[in-house]
């Protein structure tokens, strides 16, 4: 189980970060935590074929989570026709959405095809024998007046948690987190200071943690947290990659 960190910025793209996405990859299958960046061009630079693609698990609607999505629906649905991803969404209204915008920059509407949405609900979401996805609620947007969801991600014998973006208050860290083993946490940290809420983080039962999207005015206190936490910790970076 590979994880490689495709973008890394938050809300607002920067020189050497991009938008957030993570890929997965478990043998020859690739799959995608969020898709801000330009994702398609993302896994192929990686050396993987959109081919590979089985599932994207979107953790919430906001743009610099999912706004790669235009660009990797838009290929698959008239050039790589092979790519068969099912994408988890928030909501159904998303995926009309992204039709829409697809149809319209089409030339051919003809060459265009159906492409396989869910919509992601609390429990086990996914498993194709390969790779086990469990989703849980989470109170990012607007102390959850709209879904947002951390996922686990199981394969190999491995587990990693990714949080997506919490609450400012972190309370809505998912329980897995305290209860079970991980191999790796990966947090995103635009919306509060870690040092401020290094009392959830530190009780995370993980052997690696990675800290991502946060903001350049968190800088000082992103590796200030790192250094206080019990297990090793990093900041992620673009390209920065995990053999599990």
């Amino acid at each position: 189980m590979k994880i490689k960190f495709l973008g890394t910025s938050h809300g607002v793209p920067e020189a050497d970060r991009m938008w957030t996405s993570v890929m997965i990859s478990v043998g020859e299958n690739t799959y995608l935590i969020d898709a801000g960046c330009f994702c398609a061009d993302g896994i192929i630079r990686s050396g993987r074929t959109l081919d590979s693609l089985k599932a994207v698990f979107i953790t919430h609607q906001h743009g610099d989570h999912m706004n790669g999505l235009v660009s990797l629906v838009d290929i698959i649905s008239w050039y790589y026709k092979k790519s068969d991803p099912e994408i988890f969404l928030p909501n159904t209204g998303i995926a009309e959405k992204l039709c829409d915008v697809v149809n319209y920059g089409s030339f051919d509407g003809e060459n265009l095809r159906d492409i396989r949405y869910s919509v992601t609900k609390p429990g086990v979401i996914y498993d194709d024998g390969v790779l086990k996805v469990t989703a849980f609620p989470t109170k990012h947007i607007q102390n959850g007046a709209h879904p947002s969801f951390a996922y686990l991600c199981e394969a190999e014998g491995k587990r990693v948690l990714f949080t997506g973006d919490l609450n400012r208050n972190c309370l809505d860290m998912p329980e897995i987190a305290f209860t079970d083993e991980l191999d790796l946490t990966v947090i995103e940290a635009a919306h509060f200071r870690l040092t401020e809420r290094e009392n959830v983080f530190r009780r995370v039962k993980t052997n690696r943690m990675v800290v991502g999207h946060f903001s350049p005015i968190n800088d000082d206190y992103v590796w200030q947290f790192i250094f206080d936490m019990p297990f090793d910790t990093f900041i992620s970076a673009d390209g920065m990659e995990f053999e599990l």
